[in-house]
């Protein structure tokens, strides 16, 4: 165990999330497998500890193996001096019950009676419902000495951890408990700690599954295996866990603090922008932005500081105002001759705009309030109607299409072509045209066309035209902003599905500086966003260093001691991902086939493939081999289906080996292994196609570091599209950029590892 490097970069890992959390797991585990303290040679051996176990058992009646003492091998992780008994020779075993409610005589007395509510901390002395003698005496019920183990046996909450509480006085139970009586007094602390430990594995191994109440299997759970040390290393163990324990609580309170204490100073740093004082506020803008780097640690504040630009650039509190700049009313001028010739050449009313009434705030000098119709060619939406559905045709986005901040044309439905001719043309978006989503949750988001291709919309999108005077990126950053998004909020009607009328957007309130601000304003707007996004890098790169150091040093720390054979090494990471994604629906032959080659190519693990260029992305022949392999061993069987597509899908079924395959994956993937399961929750909710796209995009990218190049997009998209199978064509440009952006996004990028890919002699073979 190498726990000192642990102890020596936690300054590192300290601001990661669970950093905490995992320390806590780290030292539980550590217990279980007798790394956490020294062994002592002054220890009385074990087999003392079973003579006195076997001894308390004789004198007590208990439901305990009727075949004696069972003698279990040691796995190979835990001290050889250490032995492992059945928990039921370790102490009694039994449940609770429910006496009648409705005997009166029978409650309200001065007996703890415990429930799985009341288990709620290392140690309980009451509960929330108490018995009589008389309720105890009449009932089945038994009353447990105080240092038995209150376990939690029957409920949902063993879905995702399992309550174990020593009681500190003589209590009786429920029978949604399973109570421990240690045969052997002074134990009930280290069993606690052994209970913690293997959490998961209880979880995992010993409680039913496919319900909506979890319960342990009884019979299983009394009959398993723990791991027992001698009694006086047993109280090192609990002596040290409770001082690391106690350790940990003090980083907690301590982490809490320093969150609470940036988060103050952040929000006070925030408030002084959106709420000027104009003696002050030079000196708050500069304090603000020097000191929000150091201050900001998390995306939410990096958000609350892009709002607080858009915030200052409605405001006019962004770049200096310059008298010499040309007037408001002339811009407003052009732009209204604009509007109107634009009506008239459309045959539609011009937009009124309501009188302007009292302002949110007063306007800078040069600028001055307008309603936004006032500043657009039109504001309308989409056709009211519901579309007609075509196999090919026009793309019809609706909101889910345009809420993530860009227009995303994969998976969009299709509307004929004579529907798309015969909208009015001002009805339809057009390259420059702002969109806004004025129904439910995710209201009030502007997004920019950038694109010249057709496309209609259905009406919960705004359709918003700028007029050609006014700068467009202005009108983004505007509607982005916090002023327009407020009186998105207080004008949508409904609760269940908020909506924003097209009268009031048209009318909502807005400073408009003179084009030479505006312009200005963007320009600083860009800069300061372009900081942000730095910002959020390294913050995302900070955050995945310290992760895969917390998972290198706990892996390190952990010194796994059996690594499988090399030969096995795929078949073992195979395993593994079949044993975590073989109940997904998406998951098939093509995604295995991705996972195998992303642990070579992203991992670095050498499993010995061959990858071709084939038509579904990065593909090993070998595939089929280790399918066969597989099911002759047990570990998982696979079968196909034709879809209606024509395309075959291949499922696979668990086996009964693939747990124990499972595992050597885990030790074949080592320090791997979290990039792994990150790998795996990232992309196991996708389609296959999306994680075709994803894998042919890496392999390009990665061979090309190989060969020593440094690819830019358009190269990537390229080579896919006309060097690796004629079906990547179908994938236009757009769609493959999308997923360029979010292989950075997640950080599913490649490194230059090997091996690489083999080109067919054609791409149409």
């Amino acid at each position: 165990m190498k726990a000192e490097g642990l102890l020596a970069h936690y300054a590192r890992i300290a601001d990661t999330p669970d950093a905490i959390t995992r320390l806590r797991r780290f030292v539980l585990d550590l217990a279980v497998r007798g790394k956490l303290v020294e062994q002592d040679r002054r220890d009385e051996p074990s087999s003392e500890l079973l003579r006195q176990l076997a001894s308390a058992r004789e004198g007590r009646k208990a439901s305990v193996s009727r075949n004696g003492t069972t003698r279990v091998r040691a796995p190979s992780w835990i001290p050889a001096h250490w032995a492992w008994l059945p928990l039921c020779e370790i102490g009694a075993i039994s449940g609770g019950m429910t006496p009648s409610m409705s005997r009166s005589d029978f409650w309200s007395g001065d007996i703890p009676w415990f429930s799985p509510k009341d288990i709620k901390s290392d140690e309980v002395s009451d509960s929330e419902l108490k018995i009589t003698t008389l309720g105890l005496a009449e009932t089945r019920l038994v009353r447990y000495p105080a240092g038995s183990l209150f376990m939690v046996a029957r409920s949902g909450i063993l879905k995702r951890t399992f309550p174990v509480a020593i009681n500190r006085v003589p209590a009786a139970a429920n029978q949604d408990l399973k109570v421990l009586v240690p045969f052997v007094s002074g134990m009930e602390r280290y069993l606690q700690i052994m209970f913690r430990g293997l959490t998961d594995f209880i979880l995992s191994d010993l409680v039913k599954t496919g319900t909506t109440v979890q319960s342990l299997k009884y019979a299983e759970f009394e009959q398993q295996a723990f791991p027992l040390p001698p009694l006086s290393e047993q109280r090192r163990i609990v002596a040290k866990v409770d001082e690391l324990m106690t350790l940990c609580d003090r980083l907690e309170v301590a982490r809490a603090q320093r969150e609470i204490t940036r988060d103050r100073l952040a929000v006070a740093s925030l408030g002084r922008l959106n709420a000027p004082d104009p003696d002050t506020f030079p000196t708050d803008a500069r304090f603000a932005l020097d000191a929000l780097l150091s201050l900001t640690t998390r995306p939410d504040q990096i958000k609350q500081l892009r709002q607080t630009i858009l915030n200052l650039a409605a405001c006019g509190k962004l770049v200096p105002n310059d008298p010499n700049d040309e007037p408001v009313s002339k811009l407003i001028a052009r732009v209204s001759a604009e509007r109107s010739a634009y009506a008239e050449a459309h045959r539609i009313a011009p937009m009124r705009s309501a009188p302007i009434g009292k302002v949110p705030f007063p306007a800078p000098k040069s600028w001055k309030w307008f309603r936004i119709c006032e500043v657009f060619n039109v504001i309308t939406d989409g056709d009211h109607q519901p579309p007609p559905r075509a196999d090919h045709g026009v793309a019809f986005l609706t909101i889910g299409n345009v809420s993530t901040g860009s227009i995303e044309f994969a998976g969009c439905r299709l509307v004929p072509d004579h529907y798309f001719r015969a909208l009015s043309p001002y009805r339809t978006p057009s390259q420059g045209d702002i969109l806004y989503t004025v129904v439910g949750a995710s209201y009030g988001r502007p997004v920019v066309v950038d694109t010249a291709r057709e496309f209609c919309v259905q009406r919960h999108i705004a359709i918003l035209k700028p007029s050609s005077a006014m700068d467009t990126k202005y009108l983004f950053y505007l509607l982005s902003s916090p002023l327009i998004y407020d009186q998105a909020s207080q004008s949508t009607t409904g609760s269940a599905q908020p909506t924003i009328a097209l009268k009031p957007l048209r009318n909502f309130l807005a400073p408009i500086p003179p084009i030479a601000e505006q312009r200005r304003i963007v320009a600083k707007v860009d800069e300061l966003m372009a900081l942000c996004s730095q910002l959020e890098t390294s913050l995302t790169a900070g955050e995945t260093a310290r992760h895969r150091l917390l998972d290198a040093l706990l892996h390190e720390a952990l010194e796994p001691a059996v690594a499988p054979r090399k030969e096995h090494s795929r078949a073992a990471v195979s395993g593994y991902v079949v044993s975590r994604l073989a109940s997904k629906r998406n998951f098939g032959r093509t995604a295995h086939m991705k996972y195998l080659y992303l642990a070579e190519a992203r991992l670095g693990l050498d499993l010995g493939g061959h990858y071709m260029r084939e038509a579904a992305g990065p593909l090993d022949a070998g595939i089929y081999d280790l399918e066969r392999q597989a099911e002759a061993a047990g570990w998982y069987t696979h079968s196909s289906e034709t879809l209606s597509s024509g395309n075959e899908k291949v499922s696979y079924k668990p086996g009964n080996a693939l747990k124990a395959i499972a595992n050597e994956g885990i030790a074949v993937l080592g320090r791997s292994h979290p990039e792994m399961d990150r790998l795996i929750d990232l992309m196991g909710g996708l389609k296959t196609e999306p994680v075709e796209i994803i894998a042919t995009l890496f392999a390009v990218w990665n061979d090309a570091l190989l060969d020593g190049q440094t690819p830019d997009d358009n190269w990537i998209i390229k080579e896919v599209r006309e060097h690796w199978h004629v079906s990547k064509q179908r994938f236009t440009p757009a769609d493959l950029n999308k997923w360029l952006g979010w292989m950075r996004q997640n950080d599913v990028v490649p490194l230059g590892h090997p091996p690489r890919t083999m080109q067919q002699t054609t791409m149409e073979f």
